[in-house]
Protein backbone atom coordinates (compact mmCIF):
# COMPACT_ATOMS: atom_id res chain seq x y z
CA UNK A 1 0.00 0.00 0.00
CA UNK A 2 1.37 3.62 -0.99
CA UNK A 3 0.23 6.75 -0.49
CA UNK A 4 0.45 9.74 -1.84
CA UNK A 5 -1.40 13.12 -0.58
CA UNK A 6 -5.48 12.21 -0.69
CA UNK A 7 -4.89 9.04 -2.78
CA UNK A 8 -4.03 5.55 -1.83
CA UNK A 9 -2.65 3.29 -4.17
CA UNK A 10 -2.82 -0.74 -3.51
CA UNK A 11 -1.72 -3.67 -5.87
CA UNK A 12 -4.61 -5.90 -7.12
CA UNK A 13 -4.52 -9.38 -8.33
CA UNK A 14 -6.78 -7.92 -12.48
CA UNK A 15 -8.46 -5.23 -13.17
CA UNK A 16 -12.02 -5.58 -13.16
CA UNK A 17 -14.24 -6.41 -16.60
CA UNK A 18 -16.75 -3.13 -15.78
CA UNK A 19 -13.75 -0.86 -15.69
CA UNK A 20 -13.67 1.13 -18.74
CA UNK A 21 -10.20 2.28 -20.72
CA UNK A 22 -9.21 6.25 -20.12
CA UNK A 23 -7.26 7.96 -22.56
CA UNK A 24 -4.30 10.43 -21.33
CA UNK A 25 -4.64 13.88 -20.97
CA UNK A 26 -1.80 15.94 -22.42
CA UNK A 27 0.66 12.76 -22.29
CA UNK A 28 -0.44 11.80 -18.95
CA UNK A 29 -2.57 9.53 -17.01
CA UNK A 30 -4.52 11.61 -14.33
CA UNK A 31 -4.90 9.24 -11.21
CA UNK A 32 -6.36 12.09 -9.30
CA UNK A 33 -7.20 14.94 -10.21
CA UNK A 34 -6.38 18.17 -7.39
CA UNK A 35 -8.60 20.68 -6.34
CA UNK A 36 -5.76 23.25 -7.31
CA UNK A 37 -5.17 21.61 -10.70
CA UNK A 38 -1.73 19.78 -9.58
CA UNK A 39 -2.77 16.45 -10.27
CA UNK A 40 -1.11 12.76 -9.42
CA UNK A 41 0.19 11.08 -12.87
CA UNK A 42 1.46 8.32 -14.49
CA UNK A 43 3.40 8.87 -17.90
CA UNK A 44 0.85 7.94 -20.14
CA UNK A 45 3.44 5.94 -22.21
CA UNK A 46 4.18 3.53 -18.79
CA UNK A 47 0.82 2.52 -18.02
CA UNK A 48 -2.99 1.87 -19.45
CA UNK A 49 -5.74 3.45 -17.64
CA UNK A 50 -8.88 2.39 -16.48
CA UNK A 51 -11.85 4.40 -14.62
CA UNK A 52 -13.75 2.48 -12.50
CA UNK A 53 -18.01 3.33 -12.07
CA UNK A 54 -17.20 5.15 -8.89
CA UNK A 55 -15.67 8.41 -10.13
CA UNK A 56 -13.05 8.07 -7.10
CA UNK A 57 -11.73 5.16 -7.84
CA UNK A 58 -9.10 4.42 -10.91
CA UNK A 59 -7.18 1.77 -12.05
CA UNK A 60 -3.45 0.98 -14.03
CA UNK A 61 -2.12 -1.60 -15.61
CA UNK A 62 1.29 -0.57 -15.65
CA UNK A 63 3.81 -1.46 -18.75
CA UNK A 64 6.97 -0.31 -17.05
CA UNK A 65 8.68 0.83 -13.89
CA UNK A 66 6.75 4.13 -13.29
CA UNK A 67 6.48 6.68 -10.44
CA UNK A 68 3.43 8.53 -9.90
CA UNK A 69 4.16 12.13 -9.48
CA UNK A 70 2.54 15.28 -7.66
CA UNK A 71 2.71 18.10 -10.37
CA UNK A 72 3.59 21.26 -8.09
CA UNK A 73 6.46 22.71 -7.37
CA UNK A 74 6.49 23.42 -3.73
CA UNK A 75 5.09 21.74 -0.63
CA UNK A 76 4.82 18.27 -3.23
CA UNK A 77 4.39 14.31 -2.43
CA UNK A 78 7.25 12.09 -3.14
CA UNK A 79 6.72 10.31 -6.27
CA UNK A 80 5.47 6.66 -5.56
CA UNK A 81 7.31 3.66 -7.79
CA UNK A 82 5.04 1.29 -9.28
CA UNK A 83 6.61 -1.86 -10.86
CA UNK A 84 5.82 -2.80 -14.52
CA UNK A 85 3.57 -5.80 -15.10
CA UNK A 86 1.45 -4.93 -12.12
CA UNK A 87 -1.60 -3.67 -11.46
CA UNK A 88 -2.91 -0.91 -9.46
CA UNK A 89 -6.15 0.57 -7.78
CA UNK A 90 -5.95 4.04 -6.86
CA UNK A 91 -8.61 5.48 -4.80
CA UNK A 92 -9.62 9.09 -3.60
CA UNK A 93 -9.51 9.26 0.07
CA UNK A 94 -13.14 10.69 1.83
CA UNK A 95 -13.61 12.33 4.91
CA UNK A 96 -17.18 12.71 6.85
CA UNK A 97 -18.48 16.00 7.34
CA UNK A 98 -21.20 17.69 8.86
CA UNK A 99 -22.87 18.32 5.20
CA UNK A 100 -21.84 14.54 4.59
CA UNK A 101 -19.05 12.75 2.61
CA UNK A 102 -16.65 14.28 0.73
CA UNK A 103 -13.22 14.09 -0.95
CA UNK A 104 -10.12 14.78 1.30
CA UNK A 105 -8.71 17.87 0.23
CA UNK A 106 -5.24 17.62 -0.68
Amino acid sequence: MKFQGDIVIVEVPSIPSTATRKEPENGRHIVAHSETGHHHFVNAADAVHFQAEDPNVCYLQMLTDSPVVHDRAWDTHAPQMLDGGKCYIGIRQVEKSPEGWRRVAD
